[in-house]
């Protein structure tokens, strides 16, 4: 085993034991457990590749590139994670579906050339010369990190948003449950800028830069669930949720002042 495999060995590990606790712990809000259990797998599954690259793709080269397009789904869970524990009355609806969208794309992408044809075909377009030229390859490694970017400043707002409501609506609002969850996102974030960049060098063949920054990224991995782990130890009740029906002072005023002028315009 090479230290990089060693390395994605410990995440899946850690990240396995950490899944078992949300599923098992008691708490009201289960289906935030659920997401960031969710959340870790899928995590757990991008930072390694273990399962598909040495049981699937050998065997089931289909399922292998669908077990790492799970990739698509880190940052909707996340994201309906943070959702979930900001607000106490969050439910999952039908809109949600709509998070499955660029998971879906990606698979249609991919169907012509590589899902529909048979399994020595497939094996032509994963060991051939040209594998990181293939237009399939290229659409699913920008497409994913656009979702990143696109999901990193929604989950800003909404957390943006959580921080003023707590401290609009509730006289002893502590932040600590804002800073927690800034720091969530910020190092997703922070470890999903290495991840571009080692895909650059990727895609320009510059080996030495891509190995050193692909181990690089593994430790990172590593050090991000230690410190979860260690959070949620130390922290068990993180969260404490607010109703979505709350409102901003701003918009509370503004709708007041609109409801002023109605009676007017009429006269």
């Amino acid at each position: 085993l090479t230290v990089d495999q060693i390395i994605s060995l410990i995440i899946v590990f850690i990240s396995l034991l950490l899944t078992i606790f949300l599923l098992t712990a008691k708490t009201k809000n289960a289906i935030s457990n659920i997401f960031l259990a969710l959340f870790l797998l899928a995590n757990a599954q991008d930072s390694s590749g273990l399962l598909a690259s040495y049981l699937l793709y050998p065997t089931v080269p289909g399922w292998g590139m669908i077990l790492n397009s799970t990739v698509f789904f880190k940052m909707p869970l996340l994201y309906l994670y943070l959702l979930s524990v900001i607000y106490s009355d969050f439910k999952l609806r039908w809109i949600h579906l709509w998070h499955v969208l660029p998971w879906v794309l990606n698979f249609l992408v991919f169907m012509p050339r590589y899902y529909a044809v048979d399994f020595d075909a497939k094996w032509e377009f994963l060991s051939g010369n040209g594998y990181r030229e293939n237009f399939e390859i290229q659409f699913s490694y920008i497409a994913v990190h656009i979702q990143i970017t696109v999901y990193l400043v929604l989950s800003y707002f909404a957390i943006n948003k959580y921080r003023k409501l707590l401290l609009e609506n509730f006289s002893n609002a502590s932040l600590f449950n804002y800073k927690w969850l800034f720091q969530l996102i910020t190092i997703i974030g922070v470890e999903s800028a290495f991840a571009t960049l080692k895909n650059v060098f990727l895609f320009l063949n510059i080996e030495t830069a891509y190995s050193y920054s692909k181990l690089f990224l593994s430790l990172f991995a590593l050090g991000f669930i230690c410190w979860l782990v260690l959070k949620a130890l130390h922290n068990p009740n993180l969260f404490r949720g607010v109703s979505s029906n709350l409102q901003l002072i701003k918009k509370i005023k503004l709708e007041k002042n609109l409801v002023k002028l109605i009676p007017d315009e009429i006269d």
